[in-house]
């Protein structure tokens, strides 16, 4: 019942989340909206507050044309989102609630990710 009620809540937490792209894609012109209609959700990880080695915290990445929005950032976001290619410097993040399994992996997205996206020329420089 635990389980069923913990699904319900973060699917509940993903609607309320995709309620607030209309909006925040509101000022997209019509070329860009004709150009690039897709919008993919991807979940980087449905993890409980247990850590377990095969399930990253919760977190999920839309991409809506040239936005990259990660909604929670548990355990090994950043990770995945390496994975799929996604420069940390460009998301934009948004936090349903403060539980710490949510939140964990903001230290690990927001301090190197200016680091990490550079080459090593660029890293020599900083």
């Amino acid at each position: 019942m635990k389980l069923l009620r913990r699904r319900f809540l973060h699917l509940a937490a993903g609607a309320a989340a995709l309620s607030v792209i209309p909006m925040l894609l509101a000022e997209t012109t019509v070329t860009q909206a004709q150009t690039s209609p897709d919008m993919r959700v991807t979940l980087l990880g449905t993890g409980t507050p247990v850590p377990r080695a095969d399930r990253f915290g919760p977190s999920t990445l839309i991409e809506a044309g040239s936005e990259k929005l990660v909604f929670d950032c548990g355990r090994g976001c950043p990770i995945r989102l390496q994975q799929k290619g996604v420069p940390l410097k460009e998301v934009k993040l948004f936090v349903t609630h403060l539980h710490s399994d949510h939140v964990n992996g903001i230290v690990d997205l927001c301090s190197p990710a200016g680091y990490l996206d550079q080459s090593r020329d660029e890293r020599r420089h900083s």
